[in-house]
């Protein structure tokens, strides 16, 4: 752990754990990643940049430069935001959600703004519900079963992309798909999280591959998010459907029955032992799902030579820009 991170941590003693979890985070960010914050001589962030992180991670908007004076940050300063930003974030989570989420609102507004994957995030943001669905994740959480958690927070992680992107984001590039996955933080059952610890911390964990073509970060290359909300009656059906069409289309996977060669979504690459861990192989795991027998009993075989296909971030819908 770098000095400067663990100063700040042991320094501040902050009980409220959620407030410190989150400014970790930025820290993290800040002292480790490659699309980090500049630095000013010395190696400490300069007040501007520091206040346009912390306005990210918060979810606003950053402020200007331009109304901000640049002035380095003195470590004991540093401190003082450090404590003030935990503490303040920690505030939020104290109290207790409500026990269930009704997701009738997004069916009815899945139904009426996504046709065949294809999304119409004009209409989704002019409708009142919408703003109101993503509030109400701060109140609600799932039941105890495993099929309740992965109904809340499948539906939570699509409602929360979809917002993500009427707020002007983007997973479009290095730093769009940074501050998309990892800076920006959502109150979902009484805590603070990013998309990226909702997929690896609640989601995963189920141990439930099938969540790989249902989650959609709103990109061309993700599986087609459906027009209807995932309910525990039908998640089994849900996920196979899902998953058999996403293999299916030719855009985002192809098989050469004649050259022996699977070209696959790079899903497949980044979440390899996910489904190594289900079906043995990649290739068995997916001969359960594809439509052509042939191609089935070659991937039961492991005849393919598998390659994968570069990833497309591009909108998977319609957002008209506003004047």
């Amino acid at each position: 752990m770098p000095v400067r991170k663990r100063m700040f941590l042991e320094r501040a003693r902050i009980p409220a754990q959620a407030g410190i979890h989150k400014f970790n985070n930025f820290l993290d960010y800040s002292f480790h990643s490659p699309f980090g914050p500049p630095m000013a001589r010395g190696g400490l962030p300069r007040v501007s940049n520091l206040v346009i992180q912390l306005a990210g991670t918060l979810g606003e908007e950053p402020i200007p430069r331009t109304t901000m004076r640049t002035t380095r940050l003195l470590p004991g300063s540093i401190y003082l935001i450090a404590t003030a930003v935990a503490l303040l974030l920690s505030a939020g989570a104290a109290a207790g959600p409500d026990v269930t989420v009704d997701w009738s609102v997004w069916n009815r507004l899945l139904a009426e703004h996504v046709v065949e994957g294809e999304v119409d995030y004009t209409g989704l943001g002019a409708a009142d519900e919408f703003s109101g669905l993503i509030e109400s994740l701060e109140r609600t959480r799932p039941g105890p079963g495993r099929r309740e958690q992965l109904v809340f927070y499948i539906n939570a992680y699509n409602v929360l992309a979809a917002g993500a992107i009427l707020r002007g984001r983007s997973p479009a590039g290095r730093w769009g798909r940074t501050r998309f996955f990892y800076l920006d933080q959502y109150p979902v059952a009484g805590r603070n999280i990013s998309l990226n610890t909702l997929e690896k911390e609640l989601l995963l964990p189920l141990e439930e591959p099938r969540v790989h073509f249902a989650i959609v970060c709103a990109s061309r290359s993700c599986p087609g998010l459906r027009s209807e909300a995932y309910t525990v009656a039908g998640l089994d059906a849900q996920l196979d459907d899902n998953a058999r069409a996403f293999l299916a289309d030719s855009g985002k996977n192809r098989f050469d029955k004649q050259q022996r060669v699977a070209w696959l979504s790079s899903i497949f690459k980044w979440y390899r032992e996910d489904f190594e861990r289900a079906g043995g192989s990649v290739q068995s795991y997916l001969a359960d799902y594809v439509t052509d027998p042939e191609v089935a009993a070659l991937l039961r075989e492991q005849a393919f030579d598998i390659r994968y296909l570069d990833y497309d971030w591009s909108l998977n819908g319609r957002m008209d820009s506003v004047d």
